[in-house]
């Protein structure tokens, strides 16, 4: 039988994997868990087919789908041919759901564009008889997202737009329906 050598060098070391061991799995649990929660939350964003006023200023390829795209740093510009009013962008849900938040991103040199702009639900595509959902009252900050929690109405809407005001050209970065 072959006696085996342990030195008290070997032995501090065990127990100090121990103790480590003990207080970082639980850290390292909380830690993996979080992405877990970020990506439910991500979950309930809502998506659809993206609606709205055709066209770009100066056919610049500034146009509707920009509000969707995930980059903050694109945005919309509504057509000349608008004269910057009456115009929106938004999505066709497929069916009617809840609107619990909205995200906005203004566009970055003109957010004062977006006072007077609504967000608004509808149970028809033409938006014949809208409801608002939050209307902007105060110029949103710049180069990050806006969060509204506080909506207007609780019901249920197959199209959701962002309706800008007049003068407004339709110069939002980013939008999010939740």
């Amino acid at each position: 039988m072959k006696a085996i050598r342990i030195s008290f060098t070997s032995v501090l070391a065990v127990a100090a994997l121990a103790v480590l061991s003990t207080h970082i799995a639980p850290i390292r649990a909380h830690a993996d868990a979080a992405p877990k929660a970020d990506q439910a939350a991500a979950a309930k964003k809502l998506t659809g087919k993206v609606i709205g006023t055709p066209g770009s200023y100066g056919g610049g390829g500034n146009d509707i789908s920009k509000a969707f795209d995930g980059d903050i740093t694109t945005f919309v510009d509504a057509a000349d041919a608008t004269n910057g009013n009456g115009t929106w962008v938004g999505l066709d849900l497929g069916t009617a759901k809840a609107i619990t938040k909205i995200r906005f991103v203004p566009r970055s040199e003109f957010p004062g564009r977006m006072v007077g702009g609504k967000f608004q639900g509808s149970a028809t595509a033409d938006f014949a008889k809208p409801v608002d959902l939050f209307v902007i009252k105060d110029e949103p900050a710049v180069g990050k997202f806006t969060d509204l929690t506080t909506l207007l109405s609780k019901a249920s809407f197959q199209y959701v737009r962002y309706l800008s005001p007049d003068d407004g050209w339709n110069n939002v970065s980013e939008i999010e329906f939740y």
